[in-house]
């Protein structure tokens, strides 16, 4: 790789604007109120998931904060190990470069001394300006925490309809009401439910409501995250079917008979996403701290859904990793299908690098985007850092290997930092 084509394509991309497709950032205001420090930030960013791979408590950050002492005791051990991952340079370059870790980065006394400083930051009415705003050159971002409100303006909300297919019909319902179980998820007042769903009608109206509120709200897309707790394979399942699934009691309700019901409201959501002309945002491929069959995420089991909505655009997440090569191809056969690389380069840079080098022999580069996929300011700097220095380092070896000019890289850099999602989402 040529490192001063590399750095000069670096210096260039840096300044452009970006469009994030997908963050989880929660209110500064929220972080404040917690006491925001570097566990927190621990406990909300990605290297949490190689501290419990390693077997860590998945409790122990939120447990043992007030006892620092003991708390670097159980994980200093843990970080030293996974110091070669992605998730741990990029959470500690954030350190770096924001809240001045310098010396040893995993020295007890350092670690406090940043700790405190990450307090102090998010006591700045700021800080979000500064870090995601500023250095980042975040124009819009697109956020998944659902009815979340903001008085950041940058901010455009994403409604999971998830929910509806969690709690999966009527009767299910009912008991977690009786059993006392939140319902916060469905978006009904609990004491109006029973009244207010009597059928499987009742139910779908409910969904549309939902869409009325959400657009309403300023939603730009809608986001199905399912494949934590099942196949991604959908079939288009008959209302007679959906019904006799809705109606079963609780004891009589088999796992089939949930996924019956769960096909039938997933289609039922796509087609009120495509009458709202909002995009669909789908997980796929890895898990954070999941339990699932990896094997279900794989984003080939959604080729029916883009048959059935021609017109339906979906946004597909995390670059389907690790079945990049799949998502591409389902990029490249369907006009409705965008590859959305969100994530991605925090799991794995070299796979995303090479990933990204395969895709753009194939896949129209305005039909790939980025997002962070992070809780806190930290981990968007983190992330934004990643995809500067990946697109730097495969652009310009596409460059040298005479694929591409200098003047097209960076088009195809704008284009996935900014101009795809400006055109899909109508931003």
């Amino acid at each position: 790789m040529d490192k001063q084509l590399a750095g000069r394509l670096h210096d260039k991309i840096s300044n452009i604007k970006i469009i994030d497709t997908h963050e989880h950032l929660m209110n500064r205001e929220m972080f404040k109120d917690l006491g925001f420090n570097l566990f927190s930030a621990l406990e909300m960013e990605y290297v949490k998931d190689d501290l419990l791979t390693q077997g860590m408590d998945p409790n122990l950050l939120l447990e043992k904060a007030s006892e620092p002492e003991i708390l670097f005791a159980e994980l200093l051990p843990l970080l030293k190990r996974t110091r070669n991952t992605s998730y741990y340079r990029v959470f500690f370059q954030a350190l770096r470069d924001l809240h001045e870790l310098n010396g040893d980065e995993l020295d007890p006394a350092n670690l406090k001394a940043v700790s405190e400083r990450i307090s102090r930051a998010y006591e700045r009415a700021d800080w979000y300006q500064y870090v995601i705003r500023d250095i980042c050159k975040i124009k819009c971002m697109l956020r998944d925490m659902d009815y979340l409100t903001t008085d950041d303006d940058f901010i455009k909300p994403v409604i999971r309809m998830d929910s509806y297919l969690m709690l999966r019909h009527r009767n299910i319902l009912q008991s977690w009401i009786e059993k006392g179980y939140p319902m916060y998820a469905l978006r009904v007042p609990e004491a109006e439910y029973p009244e207010r769903v009597k059928n499987l009608d009742d139910y779908l109206a409910i969904i549309e409501a939902d869409f009325r509120r959400a657009l309403e709200f300023g939603t730009v897309a809608v986001k199905i995250g399912i494949a934590y707790s099942r196949t991604l394979q959908f079939d288009n399942v008959s209302i007679d079917d959906a019904n006799r699934a809705f109606k079963l009691p609780d004891e009589k309700t088999t796992w089939s008979d949930i996924k019956t019901f769960q096909d039938f409201i997933i289609f039922r959501v796509i087609e009120n996403a495509g009458k709202q002309g909002l995009p669909v945002q789908i997980h796929t491929g890895m898990f954070a701290q999941g339990k699932n069959t990896l094997w279900n995420s794989n984003p080939l089991h959604l080729t029916n859904l883009f048959l059935e909505f021609p017109h339906v655009n979906f946004d597909i997440f995390h670059g389907g990793f690790p079945f990049t090569g799949e998502i591409g191809s389902l990029a490249l056969m369907f006009p409705n299908v965008h590859l959305d690389t969100c994530w991605l380069p925090l799991i794995s840079y070299e796979s995303f690098k090479k990933a990204f080098s395969e895709w753009l022999s194939y896949v129209p580069y305005g039909k790939i985007l980025w997002g962070g996929d992070c809780g806190c300011a930290e981990g968007i700097y983190g992330a934004v850092y990643m995809i500067r220095q990946a697109l730097s380092e495969v652009l310009a070896e596409k460059i040298r290997d005479g694929q591409l000019d200098e003047a097209l890289a960076l088009d195809i850099a704008k284009a996935i930092l900014h101009d795809n999602a400006a055109r899909l989402f109508g931003l």
